[in-house]
């Protein structure tokens, strides 16, 4: 069974103030932000609020201007599947994973190591890979 680590709300507080400051010089070019589901929606409803900028939720509506948020890039599937045949874009992440195929624009952690991540708003149970 893999290691687990907890991620806590303050930990998520720390990471979304770094991001919000990192994206600080992009935001006039932000113009909206589509979180991936369901990993990327806390995340992104916290980056909207700081940022000032609304939530889309129709992934037909991504344009090269769009922000693509998501908790982890674990395996980079996720993200490499969304993007595929889209102009470039910025996305943002929590977590990637150095072994990821996708390393996003922005992310607050960089991780080399093999253990699981629980975020604040999961459960043990409930933490595992998401689909598209």
């Amino acid at each position: 069974m893999m290691e687990k680590i907890k991620f806590s709300w303050n930990d998520f507080d720390l990471a979304v103030s770094k991001l919000s400051k990192d994206l600080e010089p992009v935001v006039p070019f932000v113009k909206n932000i589509y979180a991936i589901p369901r990993g990327g929606l806390v995340l992104a409803v916290a980056l909207s609020h700081r940022i000032n900028k609304p939530l889309i939720f129709d992934k037909k509506k991504i344009r090269k201007d769009t922000l693509i948020v998501d908790d982890i890039s674990h395996t980079g599937q996720t993200f490499t599947k969304l993007l595929k045949d889209k102009e470039y874009l910025r996305t943002i992440t929590l977590i990637s994973k150095s072994s990821s195929n996708f390393q996003p624009t922005y992310t607050y952690l960089l991780d080399d190591t093999d253990v699981w991540t629980v975020f604040p708003y999961e459960t043990d149970e409930s933490s595992k890979y998401d689909n598209l």
